[in-house]
């Protein structure tokens, strides 16, 4: 069981209950990996030990994120950031008061802009027609006036995005040694608004090459791709996708710059390399094998050795427990069973996520999704009446069993979405591949390939499948461009139709009519 961290830390236990005779939680491989640090409480220091092992190998010098979050300031999209958090990055506390990179809403209040609903809906509108085709200043002005007022920070993020190595300290509060905060209360500020510094990239790229600064925007795309790279480095999932919705926007961005640009064969040859100079993007099963572990086991962890002084509300966690803690000050729970169920359905994910094929994967996790929709299901009348005389009566298997299938179906998502997600995130960068290839075919032939076989000699080395089904991608010329697809998550032909037209094909057409 988690082998790709074996050596972990991990979970808060307070010290002083492993030596106990009857610990509530016993210490195994069934339950949890207990190392230092140990906090002045007696709990491991969780954030530390995370910290630990997400830093490993890297230095202020060559952190990406030592640079890219000061930029963002003390108090990104109006949340605090900790102290700690920049202590980690070795880097100074941002002052208050600097000239740091805003998220679009933030500075068009500061601006005076109208609070009518319907300007912000073509405000927002505009930004979208900004990253998806060349523009000049005078169509979107404010737009154009939000990417100059953000020069400076993105300077700076731009230097971070260029390192090769990325770590992002968890922001916490709380000094090392002392007592940990639940994981699951850890804000975030900082990772939303990395989709801002992708968005400000794309309309900036685009903007240049309605300038006829090309070479600039193609300069704006590969820093945010690599900036979506980097974020996927995270220890919680959320990290992962968003560094996945990243990708996903500049890639978009990218195939409107490759069809509007016309570039030569040369340069597409060029982007082509410039595209495997990426670096690589961090599996999401790493983060369901250590992060999302992590916040169960710390909820756990939580809920077994709470006291009626705690300030902990099991309301903001799983709302159906919450009236059963508030009538208990000790609950009678077999701890070390939910938490080996937990591992155990874990144990299933990452086995699923290494399967040789999506189509396997997928059946994996049809199956484990199976389970926890039915651990969902609402209970009957007869049986919620016997789980609260149960309860009543501090049964602790009927307590247990509460417990363990209100917990674990609401803290473990349904694997197969985050899957999806990532062959997605693949099947869009091999079709951005192969659009480059095929504009490159085009810029010397004046024409498109009959197949894409044609393609593989001079430009790619190899011709990428349909992530989704391990099979040959789906081509046709037209009279007037082609069109490139995978089939999707339905492993289903739907003949070129995204999720535009209520399918998922994801598709490359061009003249650009659509493309997902």
């Amino acid at each position: 069981m988690r082998a790709a961290f074996s050596i972990l830390c991990l979970y808060s236990l307070p010290f002083a209950t492993i030596l106990a005779d009857d610990p509530l939680i016993t210490v195994s491989k069934e339950t949890t990996f207990v190392i230092e640090p140990v906090n002045e409480d007696g709990f491991v220091d969780l954030v530390t030990a995370i910290n630990a092992e997400m830093s490993k190998g890297i230095t202020t010098e060559t952190n990406a994120a030592a640079l890219i979050y000061p930029a963002l300031g003390p108090t990104p999209n109006g949340k605090q950031m900790s102290k700690r958090f920049f202590e980690e990055l070795g880097v100074p506390f941002p002052a208050e008061d600097g000239n740091y990179f805003q998220m679009l809403p933030s500075y068009l209040k500061e601006n005076g802009f109208s609070d009518l609903l319907d300007d912000w809906d073509r405000m927002l509108d505009n930004q979208g027609m900004a990253m998806e085709r060349p523009w000049k200043r005078d169509e979107f002005p404010d737009i154009a006036a939000w990417i100059d007022t953000q020069e400076k920070p993105l300077q700076q993020i731009l230097k971070g995005i260029e390192r090769k190595q990325y770590y992002c300290p968890l922001n916490s509060d709380v000094e090392k040694g002392s007592t940990g905060q639940m994981l699951i209360a850890t804000l975030l500020p900082h990772i939303q608004i990395n989709r801002s510094v992708t968005r400000v990239l794309t309309c900036r790229a685009m903007l240049r090459v309605g300038e006829g600064r090309v070479d600039e925007g193609w300069s704006d795309l590969m820093a945010s791709y690599r900036f979506g790279r980097h974020a996927s480095h995270d220890p919680f999932l959320i990290g992962r996708l968003v560094g996945i919705a990243m990708e996903a926007i500049t890639n978009n961005t990218m195939l409107k710059f490759i069809e509007s640009t016309q570039p030569s064969e040369k340069t597409c040859i060029q982007y082509l390399k410039d595209l495997d100079s990426l670096p690589a993007r961090s599996p999401i099963v790493n983060s369901i094998d250590f992060g999302e572990r992590l916040l169960f086991v710390d909820v756990v962890a939580m809920l077994a050795y709470r006291n009626q002084e705690d300030v902990f509300d099991i309301q903001d966690v799983i709302p159906d427990l919450n009236d059963l803690f508030k009538r208990n000050s000790k609950i009678n729970a077999d701890w070390d069973k939910i938490l080996t169920d937990a591992n155990q359905l874990y144990d299933r994910i990452v086995t699923g996520f290494k399967q040789d094929s999506y189509s396997k994967q997928r059946a994996a996790f049809e199956e484990i999704d199976n389970d926890l929709t039915n651990l969902l299901k609402p209970r009957t009348t007869l049986s919620n009446a016997i789980m609260l005389a149960a309860l009543k009566v501090k049964n602790k298997s009927s307590t247990t069993q509460f417990i363990s299938e209100m917990l674990i179906p609401q803290m473990i998502f349904e694997p197969h979405h985050s899957a999806k997600a990532e062959v997605r995130s693949q099947q869009r960068y091999s079709n951005l591949q192969i659009a480059i290839a095929l504009a490159a075919f085009h810029a010397k032939h004046n024409e498109y390939p009959a197949s894409l076989d044609q393609l593989t000699s001079k430009y790619l080395g190899t011709l990428p499948e349909d992530h989704f089904v391990d099979q040959p991608l789906k081509y046709l010329k037209t009279d007037d461009g082609y069109l490139l697809y995978s089939v999707g998550d339905n492993q289903t032909d739907n003949g070129g139709k995204s999720y535009d037209e209520q399918k998922d094909d994801l598709v490359v057409r061009v003249p650009s009519k659509m493309s997902d």
